[in-house]
């Protein structure tokens, strides 16, 4: 897949591991799903792009403190139908750009792999809980490299 480069705040649709399923043996999530790009880096000796994505559910989180609700708005705008969604803070993806977990993505925008950029506020909002619950220890990245 020949994508440009990757831009912070992107939601796009990835096939998004749980710890939970990477416990259970799997190397691929069960579920292509929404997911916010929240940092992206370059990898020290390789050169290589880094992307961080955390995931986009409508499963109300047990937890209301490691998720962030999307907006009714902002959920309308990027075309992600009309239930609640919550942006899970407590755990990450980390790949290299682009991925082999990239999907294409249904929107009514025709078929693509983005579904558009989250608003400044809530991207900065997502990515101070990110940090929050990274620096407490509360946040697990998985290398799906």
């Amino acid at each position: 897949m020949n994508l440009p480069g990757p831009q912070v705040g992107s939601v796009i649709r990835f096939s998004f591991l749980w710890r939970h399923e990477a416990d259970q043996g799997r190397d691929e999530g069960t579920k292509d799903r929404p997911a916010a790009i929240v940092a992206t880096f370059l990898q020290g000796k390789t050169g290589k792009q880094k992307v961080l994505v955390l995931p986009i559910t409508r499963t109300p989180p047990t937890d209301l403190s490691i998720a962030i609700e999307i907006p009714p708005r902002t959920q309308r705008a990027l075309g992600l139908g009309p239930d609640r969604c919550w942006v899970i803070c407590n755990q990450t993806n980390r790949f290299t750009w682009p991925g082999h977990d990239i999907r294409s993505a249904p929107t009514n925008r025709g078929n693509s792999w983005i579904y558009g950029m989250l608003p400044r506020g809530l991207y900065l909002d997502i990515t101070r809980l990110f940090a929050q619950l990274a620096r407490s220890g509360r946040a697990k990245i998985l290398d799906r490299d």
